[in-house]
C-alpha cells in the first residue's frame, strides 16, 4: 500500500514533474500496463452494457457513448442490472460485487491518469502522485497571495515567509508508489478483469444449467467438466475463487444487513 510522503520524511524534498518516469523503465513498464489493462476493463464494461440493454449493438453503443463519465456509466449499469435481475436477486448481488471490485481496483489507474507525478531524493526508487485537488488549491492560493498588498510594517523577508507558508504542499496528500505498490495494483486490476470475464459468462451463459444437466445425463462422466465450462454455475464458481470478489460480496452483504437493521424514522 502506498505511503504518504509525510511518513517517509516529514520535511521531504520533492519535485512535481511530467518527466518523473524518464530513466526509470521498471516503474514506467508497470504504469503502462496498468493504464492499458484499465482500457481493456472499460471496453469489457461497455460489452457488459451491450449484453444487458439491447441485442442491437449499435443502439447500445450509442446509448453508452452518451454517458460521458465513469460514474454515469456505473449508474446506468446498476439501473439496467436491477431492472433485469431484480434488486434482491443473487444475480444482482454477483453483479454488484464485481462492479465493486472494478471500482476499488481502478483507483490506482485514476490517480496515475489525473494526479500530478513527482520525484523525491528521499524516495529515489518511487513515483510520487500528488492529489490534483490539493495542487489546484495551492496554485489558487499562490495567485491570490501575490496580488495581496503587504501589510503595514511588513518587510520583504516576512512577506516571503508568509507566502511560502501559505502555498506549501500538504505532503500527507502526496503518495509514494514503489514498484511493489504498482505490482500489487496491477495484480488487483488483473483480478477485476478476470471477474468481468466470468461475469459476462454468468449473465449470458453459453449453455443453460438445465441444458447442461440434460447433456450430462446423455454423456459419459468424462465430458461433464467440458459441459460445465459454458454454464452460469461454473462462471460463479470461478468468480468465487477470486479473493477480491469474495471480499466484495461479504462487504456488500454486511452493508445490506446493516441497512435492514437500521430503524426507519
Amino acid at each position: 500500500m502506498p505511503q504518504p510522503l509525510s511518513r517517509i520524511r516529514p520535511n521531504a524534498q520533492f519535485t512535481l514533474t511530467a518527466e518523473a518516469l524518464v530513466g526509470r523503465p521498471d516503474l514506467a513498464d508497470l504504469v503502462t500496463q496498468i493504464i492499458a489493462l484499465y482500457a481493456a476493463i472499460e471496453q469489457d464494461l461497455q460489452t457488459l452494457f451491450f449484453r444487458l440493454v439491447d441485442p442491437d449493438e449499435a443502439v447500445a453503443s450509442a446509448m453508452y457513448s452518451m454517458l460521458t463519465s465513469a460514474s454515469l456509466q456505473k449508474q446506468a449499469l446498476n439501473v439496467v442490472a436491477k431492472s433485469k435481475f431484480g434488486n434482491d436477486s443473487e444475480q444482482f448481488e454477483v453483479f454488484a460485487a464485481v462492479l465493486d471490485v472494478v471500482e476499488r481496483t481502478s483507483q490506482i489507474r485514476h490517480r496515475l491518469a489525473h494526479w500530478r507525478w513527482g520525484i523525491s531524493p528521499d524516495a529515489p526508487d518511487a513515483l510520487l502522485l500528488a492529489d490534483s485537488k490539493d495542487t489546484k488549491s495551492v496554485r489558487i492560493s499562490h495567485t491570490h497571495m501575490r496580488t495581496m498588498e503587504p501589510l503595514d510594517g511588513e518587510n520583504r523577508p516576512q512577506r516571503s515567509e508568509k507566502i511560502l507558508k501559505h502555498i506549501s504542499f500538504d505532503t500527507s496528500k502526496i503518495l509514494v508508489y514503489r514498484i511493489t505498490d504498482l505490482e500489487s495494483g496491477l495484480a488487483d486490476l488483473g483480478q477485476a478483469s478476470l471477474a468481468l470475464f466470468h461475469l459476462d459468462l454468468y449473465v449470458t451463459p453459453q449453455i443453460t444449467d438445465e441444458h447442461a444437466a440434460d447433456l450430462k445425463s446423455a454423456a459419459g462422466p468424462d465430458f461433464h467438466r467440458a459441459i460445465d465450462v459454458g454454464t452460469s454455475a461454473e462462471a460463479l464458481r470461478q468468480l468465487s475463487s477470486l479473493s477480491l470478489f469474495q471480499e466484495a460480496r461479504r462487504r456488500l452483504s454486511l452493508g445490506k444487513n446493516k441497512t435492514r437493521q437500521t430503524p426507519s424514522e
